[in-house]
């Protein structure tokens, strides 16, 4: 993971310096990627009507180190902000108290940060700040899905 840069070889060390960890391939690579900041991990049912997107795209922008202004979520499930001076509006569907994957998903492509890295899903409960293409050679090299 260190060879691919998708983590710094200080979080290498301390996470792994610390015992044996966790011995799953998959747990201990979100692992290592929590460990280094670039994990953002989320229950698909919010617990709340609607769903906090609101406090999604705050984890979003914070691992992306990023920034939006004048956020506003309806009761109609409608969210808006803006980032880098563009507005951007969302209409998720209403799915009660679970989001809206394919929101989640836009959420993250608009505060994606320039460059080669980008927020990439790992299943349906959490994104990963990496370059897409190291990530597929993690999974090619180790055959492991983190």
């Amino acid at each position: 993971m260190v060879a691919l840069g998708l983590i710094s070889r200080a979080t290498a060390e301390e996470y792994l310096g610390n015992g044996p960890g966790e011995s799953v391939p998959a747990r201990l690579v979100r692992g290592l990627f929590e460990a280094e900041g670039v994990l953002v991990e989320f229950d698909p049912k919010g617990y709340t009507i609607p769903p906090a997107y609101g406090d999604l795209a705050d984890r979003f922008a914070a691992v992306a180190g990023a920034s939006f202004e004048n956020l506003e979520l309806t009761d109609d499930f409608e969210l808006s902000y803006v980032h880098n001076g563009q507005r951007y509006e969302f209409t998720p569907d209403d799915q009660g108290k679970y989001f809206d994957l394919l929101t989640v998903d836009e959420i993250a492509g608009t505060l994606s940060p320039p460059g080669p890295r980008r927020f990439v899903p790992l299943g349906e409960d959490a994104y990963v700040l990496a370059d897409p293409r190291a990530l597929d050679q993690l999974v090619e090299t180790f055959g492991i899905e983190p």
